[in-house]
């Protein structure tokens, strides 16, 4: 991997600021292919879904496992797993506590 992949990795994770006095949590840059997959996945947890059950929706790793566990109880369509997510995924330093991130603060 590239030095500037774990740089943005970082960054992602640990990039918090402060302005005015507020901590600002970190500006995620990530790409769209998984700015849609965190988009989809998330409101699913009014419905119930759990943080881990989140997760696993998103990286989706048994693509058919966590399809089927997503049909037993969510409301929206599951959403195929992208080429470009994958790689993403399979390719990018920290990739989970990128997403861990994003979604406990959001960007």
């Amino acid at each position: 991997m590239e030095i500037i992949s774990y740089r943005k990795a970082l960054n992602n994770i640990y990039g918090w600021t402060i302005e005015k006095g507020e901590l600002v949590p970190p500006k995620m840059n990530l790409p769209k292919c998984v700015k849609d997959r965190i988009k989809w996945a998330f409101p699913e947890g009014e419905n119930g879904l759990t943080f881990i059950g989140t997760m696993q929706s998103i990286f989706a790793y048994d693509e058919e496992k966590a399809k089927r566990d997503w049909n037993m109880g969510a409301a929206g369509e599951w959403l195929p797993v992208s080429d470009d997510f994958i790689k993403w995924r399979d390719q990018t330093p920290l990739a989970e506590l990128q997403i861990a991130v994003e979604l406990i603060y959001g960007s």
